[in-house]
């Protein structure tokens, strides 16, 4: 059983007690591939219950690759709890952890950024156009992203400088984030009906999937 994909798509329900308390489980139990428990910590992250304390502790872990550190990081902005900032903040700093947990650092700031009242978003935003500026090119695109999803019009006079330093081949794709922000518009509309789609297949087999997960569980 390939345990990654059948968190994903059971997570893609969200106010599951029961998932959260199968998938916390299943992280507790310590044997999950780290993809497999980049996808756990990601679903903890926007499930009910209090997952702050587990995220974190799991942030501090650095793994092979970095997808499960990555993971805790990106869970503890999914969480929208304002304590998650100062740990984010530590890890996506240059030297703070690996390339891929900072990237998916960085998308955790993006996710608290959404969640939190307007004084905190704003705050946020200021740590994200710092990071454009960063060392690492895989950051500083993961930054870019991040900030073509949130949209916010202070991100452009950045962006367009980013854009500036990119190859030839990368600078048209920035222009599309800028175009995206000025024009109060949502990116890639039908990738994100294509993403609706997907989630809503998954959500038809939520039980099955919980199952299997249970299963799992049970086996040891």
């Amino acid at each position: 059983m390939v345990l990654e994909p059948a968190i994903r798509a059971a997570g893609t329900v969200p106010g599951s007690v029961r998932l959260a308390g199968v998938v916390r489980g299943l992280v507790e139990r310590g044997d999950l591939g780290y993809r497999a428990s980049q996808a756990a910590y990601e679903v903890l992250g926007r499930a009910p219950g209090d997952h702050l304390d587990l995220l974190i502790a799991a942030s501090r872990v650095a793994d092979l690759h970095g997808f499960a550190q990555g993971g805790a990081l990106k869970g503890l902005g999914m969480t929208g709890d304002p304590r998650a900032l100062e740990r984010l903040d530590e890890a996506c700093a240059y030297g703070g952890a690996g390339t891929i947990a900072r990237t998916l650092g960085v998308a955790g700031l993006s996710q608290l950024a959404t969640r939190s009242p307007e004084h905190l978003r704003e705050q946020i935003v200021d740590r994200l156009l710092a990071h454009l500026r960063d060392p690492v090119d895989r950051v500083r695109r993961a930054t870019g992203l991040a900030l073509r999803d949130l949209g916010t019009p202070r991100a452009v006079a950045a962006l367009e400088q980013y854009r500036a330093t990119v190859s030839a081949q990368e600078g048209p794709e920035v222009g599309r984030w800028i175009a995206a922000i000025s024009a109060g518009q949502e990116p890639k509309i039908d990738a994100l009906r294509k993403d609706l789609d997907s989630a809503q297949a998954a959500h038809r087999k939520l039980e099955d999937r919980i199952a299997l997960l249970e299963a799992r569980l049970e086996s040891k």
